[in-house]
């Protein structure tokens, strides 16, 4: 094989790429250096990982790149930087619930340096274990003219609500809830219902949660279970909020002393069989009861009913930005991280 010499010297070609840099020769060997290093490319990019709760930690792989190119993080919120979130795992706080998180991966070597994002980490009640049902305004609304024909549950459970009539069909509002949400409007007859609800068996306890504004100056009811026990959350009148859980010939009642018509809140509620129920005002405790259900609690193929008391009939006048069901007791930890995404989303 021939092999043709180079006809210039690699010394005079060195030299000459020196030269061509107009800089000291000292500088100017530094940067022909530099020019032969290629700037890294991120190849396959980062993937953020974590559990979505107030103390938790999140942590970023660097992804694949070409240059062997040194790091630096920086972790952003909604797509703003947070301050000295700059390793490739961060301890989220009660602000990162709600908003969408990611982090920024820089490579570095002598040639330059790039960027890539990671994808997003993103606290919704979709996390929550046990959620058989979660309605969110924005989310899974059909309309017939402004009003509501079918809610989408979008816990996975396919417990989709309905008006049974046209007459029931709740009003639609896109800009009326909390820190202008959508929401739910209900008065009179309107009301949407799931029969047949998928509880995934026997509940031996329960939560639920609703951001609601109350309308109305009687006494309510605003979601319903029935079932051989039954519990429900109810607008008492212009000043309290209540719940009830019953099962069997026994009713337990039970109201708080906050203010429930002022404004947008979120309630709590919990029971567990032969147990104690509890009301909460975002984390914050309420009322008790030292009574839950007697009788065991709610099951597979019973109705649930959003805008009116299955029992009585009495329909709720008031809004609802966003309602979830729970086949157990709703953990500290699980209350705040859900008050926190609720303060993101509606407000304080």
């Amino acid at each position: 094989m021939l092999v043709r010499p180079i006809t210039r010297p690699l010394v005079t070609l060195l030299t000459d790429s020196i030269r061509e840099t107009g800089l000291p020769w000292d500088e100017g060997v530094r940067a022909a250096r530099v020019s032969a290093v290629a700037a890294p490319t991120n190849t396959v990019a980062p993937v953020a990982s974590g559990t979505m709760s107030i103390g938790q930690t999140v942590s970023t792989t660097d992804g694949t790149w070409t240059g062997s190119p040194a790091f630096t993080y920086q972790w952003r919120r909604d797509g703003a930087s947070i301050g000295s979130a700059t390793s490739s795992s961060y301890v989220l706080t009660s602000s990162d619930i709600g908003p969408a998180i990611d982090c920024v991966v820089t490579g570095t070597n002598a040639g330059g340096n790039a960027s890539a994002d990671s994808n997003d980490l993103q606290y919704t009640p979709a996390l929550l274990t046990t959620l058989r049902g979660w309605y969110r305004a924005d989310l899974g609304i059909t309309l017939v003219g402004s009003d509501v024909d079918q809610w989408a549950d979008q816990s996975g459970n396919s417990n989709h609500l309905a008006a049974p009539a046209a007459g029931n069909r709740p009003a639609y509002l896109s800009t009326g809830g909390a820190n202008s949400q959508a929401c739910v409007q209900f008065a009179a007859s309107k009301h949407l219902r799931k029969t047949l609800f998928d509880a995934g068996g026997t509940w031996g306890s329960a939560s639920y949660f609703v951001v609601i504004l109350a309308e109305n100056s009687g006494t309510r009811a605003m979601c319903d279970y029935q079932s051989t026990s039954r519990f429900g959350m109810f607008v008492q009148n212009t000043t309290n909020f209540a719940q009830t859980f019953s099962g069997g010939s026994s009713n337990v009642f039970s109201t708080s002393t906050t203010t429930a018509t002022s404004a947008w809140r979120l309630w709590v509620g919990t029971c567990t069989d032969g147990g104690s129920q509890f009301i909460y005002r975002g984390t914050t405790q309420e009322d008790t009861d030292a009574e839950g259900w007697q009788a065991g609690g709610p099951n597979d193929d019973s109705t649930l009913f959003v805008g009116c008391d299955v029992s009585s009939g009495s329909t709720g006048v008031g809004r609802i930005a966003e309602i979830g069901m729970m086949r157990a007791v709703m953990s500290s930890t699980e209350r705040s991280d859900l008050a926190a995404y609720v303060t993101y989303r509606y407000g304080g």
